[in-house]
């Protein structure tokens, strides 16, 4: 499921506000400073996009999907929300610094429902803890940590920000019980890459195809037989792909790059992805050709190592 509905989880937030507000803990700093440190994205996150850039010498810009109450950074795999609130109109002083801080805290937490319920896991996947309009509120928001909080004496207004990773054992993949979907149609041999075991990125040029970012996307042919998808739960942990942008004058050619050591060697395959079918906006689609190669090339191209190109409008 795609979408909750902002009515119901405003409702059903109404009823458990406190209640998560005192799961997820104080908003905190570290001493000397107003804000916490940023979340760390996961390594592969960085790796895969950074080695794609090094191979090809273009720099890629951040997928950015906006959603009511936050964003998703695609690119380095993090959610973001944020709250606003002000103090009663009684309180003065350091008492409504904290009120008001409290409710920019509240407000930001409700926010993290709405964004994580407007996630897309994609065909490879659904989420055990948002059904039939429901979200558990009290799983979901346990990853998010506090980065700032802040309060403007002049507008006596506070703003109040949270920050959840998309993989790894504290992020949203984990929080809203991503569970494996293996597709009914596929070509035969589907593989089971290490990403240990490999420096080769795939890049998919999928601009103006109509594609949308999701968790777990599959690679499928123009028939509809899907070629490459996440076999086990650890892929789906460790993200199937990163989004970035890049204008749509920028061409790309097929780089193979090697550095002073065969070890350390990257070797990038870049494909270029066909209209996405009928209501499949998720699924990226490749021809019968490319897909041929990029199976039996496979072993060079790890889950976890596709780098997927969007345009920058998000279409």
């Amino acid at each position: 499921m795609k979408k909750t509905t902002s009515l119901f989880i405003l409702m059903v937030f109404a009823t458990v506000s406190m209640t998560c507000y005192e799961q997820i803990g104080e908003p905190t700093a570290p001493r000397g400073s107003a804000t916490a440190p940023a979340a760390a994205a996961p390594d592969a996150d960085v790796d895969t996009v950074a080695l794609a850039t090094r191979a090809t010498g273009v720099k890629f810009g951040a997928f950015i999907e906006k959603i009511p109450g936050g964003r998703i950074d695609w690119s380095r795999g993090v959610v973001y929300a944020m709250g606003i609130g002000k103090p009663r109109q009684d309180h003065v002083g350091a008492q409504a610094t904290a009120m008001a801080k409290r409710a920019a805290y509240i407000v930001a937490a409700r926010n993290a429902t709405l964004v994580l319920a407007g996630i897309a896991p994609g065909p490879g996947g659904r989420f055990a803890n948002v059904r039939d309009g429901w979200i558990r509120t009290d799983v979901t928001l346990k990853g998010f940590r506090v980065t700032s909080a802040t309060y403007n004496r002049s507008t006596r207004t506070a703003t109040a920000s949270l920050e959840m990773p998309l993989y790894g054992a504290t992020g949203a993949v984990k929080a809203l019980g991503m569970r494996l979907q293996l597709p009914t149609r596929f070509r035969p041999g589907p593989y089971r890459p290490d990403i240990r075991r490999s420096g080769g990125v795939i890049l998919i040029d999928a601009r103006g195809t109509g594609l949308s970012p999701s968790l777990a996307p599959w690679i499928v042919d123009t028939q509809g037989q899907a070629g490459l998808y996440a076999s086990s739960r650890g892929q789906i942990d460790r993200g199937m792909a990163r989004y970035v942008t890049l204008g749509p004058d920028v061409k790309l050619l097929s780089p193979t790059r090697k550095t002073k050591t065969p070890r350390d060697s990257t070797v990038v395959r870049i494909f270029r992805a066909s209209k996405v079918r009928p209501r499949e906006p998720y699924s990226i689609v490749l021809t019968k050709e490319n897909m041929a190669k990029l199976l039996l090339n496979g072993r060079n191209y790890p889950i976890g190592r596709i780098v997927v190109i969007l345009d920058e409008t998000g279409k």
